[in-house]
């Protein structure tokens, strides 16, 4: 829907390589362009990845720090001058250290600032952006006028954690980019064939940056146990990161070198998903997954682990599966209880799954949603603690 009376707005992040807080960044900044409004985009590193899609959508994107040069004073001088230079209504910032050089620059400018934050890392070691950045999001947060989290269970945490206060959070989910269209069946085997399945295979797909957060050598370790009972089955996986050479090694070490299979990045993952019977998330953490949303869009029955948001996508064994924690034991048996169904049944937790994600993220809505945040904020005084 058009606005009434659109806006300029910059949206400041800290790199805009492939993952999901950039995503989600180029989806909002791409739909309030289309609806009229006058978008920026600043990062303040370098990164290739949406950075370019989202110049080819002819979006104006501007990086604060050249290549090898710390993060420091120079970058909040930078985005001061970029601000005054841009002079947006609202700057709305996305992960942790762009959420604190924003805040300040906000300050500085008379800018008002909706922060984002995009997981609350229960599970890894336990705190959101570690001690520091608890610290650094706690004693800045007061600079944003909200701050936006992705997810109730996320926004929970967080404020138990005293990280932002109760009052400045807003929650609005993750848009949803439309799904790609279910492949033919005989386009479909082709490209299993492609990719080296054989007739007859199971596929579980997972796709996510390799580091420690999505807990890839503890999914190779259930793969394996869950081999033992599904012989026929086999593992692709989507991306790339600081892992790729350890998860080589263990794929080598468990003997998967026939079954398991790392794909690298791939920018076609919507097509990807319709080659894989199942789709697997083994993170320790998250927000609300952008990738475990995209398989439930899709159609793909869905097994995730009980991280951040996964409570307000799926319910267990009605609209997908959830592992009782994201240990190696525990998603073998969430596989063995997936492949335990039949086609029959799981294409009908599938359809639940797609029919629930779809209704409750739709782009437009959660546009929506933000567009109501940024006038919350540019609102006068009074009518903002009416709000």
């Amino acid at each position: 829907m058009a606005d009434a009376t659109p806006r300029r707005v910059s949206f400041l992040i800290t790199g805009l390589g492939i993952g999901g807080a950039e995503m989600q960044l180029a989806r909002l900044a791409t739909a309030l362009h289309a609806r009229g409004w006058s978008v920026h985009v600043l990062a303040l590193r370098e990164l290739s990845g949406v950075g370019e899609d989202l110049r080819q959508a002819n979006l104006p994107v501007q990086t604060l720090t050249p290549a090898g040069v710390r993060l420091g004073p120079r970058t909040l001088v930078a985005l001061v001058r970029a601000l005054r230079a841009q002079r947006p209504d609202c700057l709305v910032t996305f992960l942790l250290q762009a959420n604190v050089i924003g805040r300040l620059a906000g300050a500085w400018c008379g800018v008002p600032v909706v922060s984002s934050i995009r997981n609350s890392r229960f599970g890894g070691d336990g705190r959101y952006g570690a001690r520091i950045g608890d610290l650094l999001e706690r004693i800045t947060a007061p600079l944003s006028h909200a701050v936006v989290i992705n997810a109730q269970s996320t926004a929970a945490r967080v404020v138990a954690r005293r990280v932002v206060a109760q009052r400045q959070v807003r929650v609005v989910g993750n848009a949803l980019a439309p799904p790609a269209a279910a492949l033919a069946a005989p386009e479909r085997a082709r490209l299993r064939s492609e990719f080296g399945l054989p007739e007859g295979a199971f596929v579980w797909l997972t796709a996510g940056r390799l580091q420690p957060q999505k807990n890839h050598l503890d999914l190779l370790e259930a793969f394996a146990r869950h081999r033992q009972r599904t012989p026929e089955a086999h593992l692709l996986l989507a991306g790339e990161g600081p892992l790729e050479a350890s998860l080589r090694a263990r794929i080598e070490g468990l003997g998967l070198a026939r079954t398991a299979r790392l794909l690298g990045l791939r920018r076609d993952l919507p097509q990807v998903l319709h080659l894989a019977d199942a789709f697997v998330l083994a993170s320790r953490w998250e927000g609300l997954p952008n990738v475990v949303m995209e398989a439930l869009a899709a159609g793909v029955p869905t097994l995730a682990t009980p991280v951040g948001g996964i409570d307000e996508l799926i319910e267990d064994g009605v609209s997908g599966w959830v592992a009782a924690s994201a240990d190696a034991d525990d998603i073998a048996s969430a596989m063995d209880r997936v492949t335990a169904c039949s086609a029959r049944e799981r294409s009908i937790v599938a359809a639940r799954g797609r029919a629930r994600v779809v209704e409750r993220y739709g782009l437009e809505a959660i546009v929506d949603g933000w567009t109501s945040v940024i006038e919350e904020a540019l609102a006068p005084r009074g009518a903002r603690r009416r709000a």
